[in-house]
């Protein structure tokens, strides 16, 4: 029998319980009401901002003085703002930018993260101290204060903001599959791929990897909820996304005089109730399936 016979042999169980378990987690997720509630909520607001030429009853953009800061009514089911804008339109439009940040920014994080946590954690020596000096390096300093810095000097903008928190954010989930890493590297099933003559690389990819899917699919769903609060945070700051381009962050951003704030409430609370539900939305899924993905809390 051949080394790729025998380690195709052995990986039969891993892809049997995958599945089994795959099974079992959509079960202990489907019987998790906050999660489904979760679930629901967030593919509203994705669907929504997905098919926001659609749904959006004006131009996000469009300027009208005459309706300036107008309360809901005369065909603006929110209102409009300070220029005129109708607040539902430019509301759905910009969950684009707030998700697409969102999402964008944990899938760099992913990218950097996992390699790096993997090769830390299988290899360790000067390599793991390398990585980990790094890691503590970033995670010495708050993410705001990162951001806040780094866009000043880099600028802002949607990919600007994708690309410079991607590299904030990364460590996390580098410490995260360092650590998986490190006590997997000398399971017997490693032991026996390494014998049979496979390549560290394959070992890595083959075996390392998939163990850490879990840990990686939960931290990027609340990583998700994390960006999306920072992009908020640095677009009310002005260092997020810029006008003309809407963010629930800038919308914030244009009711911050006490007079909006307590008079023209139509302008800050439906992004400020937006980001909340879907903060805590995304909260309630991660919740959810790390619930479900970990056999021990799967019953509780």
């Amino acid at each position: 029998m051949t080394s790729n016979t025998i380690e195709a042999v052995t990986a039969v169980p891993a892809t049997t319980r995958s599945r089994r378990s795959g099974s079992a987690v959509l079960r202990s997720l489907l019987r998790n009401p906050t999660a489904v509630f979760g679930a629901v909520v967030v593919i509203i607001i994705v669907l929504a901002t997905l098919f926001a030429g659609v749904i959006a009853p004006f131009n996000p953009d469009a300027i009208n003085l005459n309706l300036a800061h107008a309360a809901p009514g005369h065909g603006h089911l929110l209102g409009t703002d300070l220029q005129g804008r109708d607040v539902l339109s430019r509301l759905l439009y910009a969950g684009r930018a707030s998700l697409l940040i969102g999402v964008g920014a944990v899938v760099v994080s992913l990218v950097i993260g996992v390699p790096l946590g993997a090769l830390a954690g299988f290899f360790g020596g000067w390599l793991d101290a390398i990585i980990s000096r790094v890691t503590d390096v970033v995670l010495s300093f708050p993410v705001i204060v990162l951001a806040v810095v780094a866009g000043a000097v880099l600028g802002s903008g949607i990919w600007s903001l994708i690309v410079l928190l991607g590299c904030i954010l990364w460590t996390t989930i580098c410490r995260l599959v360092r650590s998986i890493a490190i006590a997997q590297r000398d399971a017997d099933y490693v032991v026996a791929a390494r014998s049979l003559g496979a390549s560290d690389l394959r070992i890595i990819v083959k075996h390392i990897l998939p163990s850490t899917v879990g840990v990686i699919v939960v931290n990027a769903v609340f990583g998700v909820a994390n960006v999306i609060l920072i992009e908020a945070s640095l677009s009310f700051l002005g260092l997020g996304v810029r006008p003309p381009t809407p963010s629930w962050g800038n919308m914030l951003s244009d009711a911050q005089s006490l007079g909006v704030l307590a008079g023209q409430p139509w302008m800050w609370v439906p992004p400020a109730a937006t980001i909340l539900l879907t903060i805590v939305s995304i909260n309630f899924l991660g919740d959810g399936m790390q619930k479900a993905l970990d056999p021990r809390l799967r019953n509780r």
